[in-house]
């Protein structure tokens, strides 16, 4: 069901009577699209840790064959950031799953859902965003032992490669912004508003009584 659908059909109550259905078909059909975005998040969260445990090998294996000690250090402390990392996507998927959007509490649920997947969203993208100048340096560095090996080391007291190589870290830091706000928006974020549209579309609930 799509939101411009559920919109149509709040849009009969008023200018078709005999096409409206009842606030409890509402319901269910939001329920409907809540779980399926729902699901996408969990598929989502899977791609990401698939890609950690890939990534991991490789970096274990780079900061492993280091002739510069900084630059091992370097490695094995992303590998632990790429490992506490893995383990908060496995923790959150886990919780996610855990999460059933019934109708009799899908607005509850959703109303403490959207928010706080929300707000872990823009957590992450700004812990990854802070840490990325540190891994673009150090992956940097490691392509450049690679390549030149020993001579690393006279390269880095080379004014001319220090200038270009912080600028071009400079750059890539930059161009970083919009393309993690755009895959984070394409993993998790178009998911998230979808649930938020949900909350939105669900009909109010009832006043309390009067005594």
């Amino acid at each position: 069901m799509e939101l411009d659908e559920i919109k149509q059909i709040w849009d009969n109550y008023y200018t078709a009577p005999e096409l409206a259905v009842g606030e409890d078909k509402i319901i269910e059909m939001t329920q409907q699209r809540s779980q399926s975005a729902l699901e996408s998040l969990k598929w989502s969260l899977k791609i990401e840790l698939g890609s950690i445990f890939i990534a991991l090998p490789i970096f274990i294996i780079a900061g492993a064959f280091q002739p510069f000690i900084y630059l091992t250090i370097g490695m094995a402390f992303f590998t632990t950031l790429l490992l506490i990392g893995g383990f908060g996507c496995a923790r959150y998927l886990r919780k996610l799953n855990r999460i059933e959007l019934h109708s009799v509490n899908i607005r509850e649920a959703l109303s403490e859902l959207a928010p706080t997947l929300e707000k872990t969203l823009n957590l992450y993208l700004k812990v990854n965003y802070i840490l990325t100048p540190f891994l673009l340096v150090i992956s940097g560095l490691v392509g450049a032992a690679f390549a030149a090996g020993e001579e690393l080391t006279q390269m880095l007291h080379n004014t001319t490669f220090l200038v270009s190589f912080s600028v071009t870290m400079f750059i890539m830091w930059i161009l970083c912004y919009p393309f993690y706000r755009w895959y984070y928006k394409r993993m998790y974020g178009r998911y998230i508003d979808e649930l938020k549209e949900c909350l939105y579309e669900l009909p109010a609930p009832p006043l309390p009584a009067r005594h």
